[in-house]
Formats: C-alpha cells, structure tokens, sequence
C-alpha cells in the first residue's frame, strides 16, 4: 500500500518515529530511531502490518533491511514486532552472519526474542542464506573466481581447527575480499587464518 515516505523527523520514541510528510505525521515502527535526529529528511521503506485489531506502519532505511525484515515475518512464530527488535539489536550483515554460523545466542540478545525462537529462526532461514550468497553482498565475490564449494570448506575446516563458527565466517569473508584471482580452498584456509 505504502512502499515508502519521504520526509522530516518529527518527534522520536524507544520503538518507533514519527515522518511527517505533507503536513501528515506518520507513526511508523523502526530499527532506525537510534540512527535518525528530529529534524533530519529521510527516505523510509515501509511494510503496512495489518491484524483484526490494529494497523501499524514498520520502516527501515534501506531496502535490505526491509527484504530481511519480511523474510524473517515468514518465520513462524515471529511476528513484525520482533522482526523489529532483531533489527534494532543487529545489523543486517551481522543477522546474516548469525544465521550462517547458527549463532542462535546472538540474535537471542534481541529483546523479546528467546533461544527457541532463534533457533527456529535459524533453522527456516539457513537455507536462503548460505555463506556464499553473504559474501557474494558483501563483497561481490560473484566477479571473482572464489567458489561456493571453498568458502563453505574453509568455514567448515577453521571450526574443525577449534575456532568458533562466527570467527570462521569472518576470516573467512576477510580472506575472499583480499582475494582477487583464482582462491581453491587450501588457499582460502591459509589466508584467512591469517586474520587471527
């Protein structure tokens, strides 16, 4: 219905903001409050959430949040409230990670958001982002020559070495970023212990 709002922050709030836009205030639920200041002109990517008791308005300040925020309504048991709260405690990158390392106990530290709940949310999203799809956004890897197969074996091979899987993923995603050529998996290990 509304895709997004351009306008000034009118007033802020612990979980929401308040866009005026045309002379109307737009009460809209957002990660962002913590980034915006009264006065500031924003553009606002916005989801309408509509139930039998209420009509809320949810908005993010860029679309990859927006996309992750729906992805995450498509988890059961997670409404947009807590989809919010996920997004206010974490950013997109470290959500994405999160999930690629099963660290349930990271996005657990969102408010209202338990260890079952992460875990469930784990679970149903692994598969829509794996380790290779994140790299590809971060560093746009997809121009390179770095393959799927190695990132998720030097992943699998640095936890096997007894690092914990965030610190895998990170080195690991530091690794292909520096590399610009042809990286098997052998050399993809090497670099990214490097990063410890």
């Amino acid at each position: 219905m509304i895709s997004f709002i351009n306008g000034t922050v009118a007033d802020i709030y612990e979980d929401r903001i308040v866009v005026e836009c045309n002379n109307i205030g737009y009460n809209i639920f957002s990660p962002a409050t913590g980034r915006v200041q009264i006065g500031q002109q924003i553009k606002i990517h916005t989801y309408l959430s509509v139930r039998e008791d209420a009509m809320q308005l949810y908005g993010f300040l860029t679309k990859d949040e927006l996309k992750l925020f729906k992805m995450m309504l498509g988890v059961s048991g997670i409404g947009p409230k807590a989809a919010n709260n996920i997004l206010t405690a974490l950013t997109v990158s470290q959500i994405y990670d999160a999930i690629v390392a099963n660290d349930y106990k990271l996005i657990a530290t969102a408010q209202g958001v338990g260890v079952k709940t992460a875990q469930r949310l784990i679970m149903e999203l692994k598969d829509k982002i794996d380790a290779a799809k994140q790299f590809e956004q971060d560093f746009s890897i997809s121009n390179q020559t770095v393959s799927k197969d190695s990132i998720n074996e030097a992943v699998e091979a640095l936890t096997v070495l007894g690092y914990s899987q965030t610190e895998a993923v990170k080195a690991v995603k530091a690794a292909a970023a520096l590399s610009g050529k042809t990286t098997d998996t052998g050399t993809l290990i090497k670099s990214a212990l490097k990063q410890f």
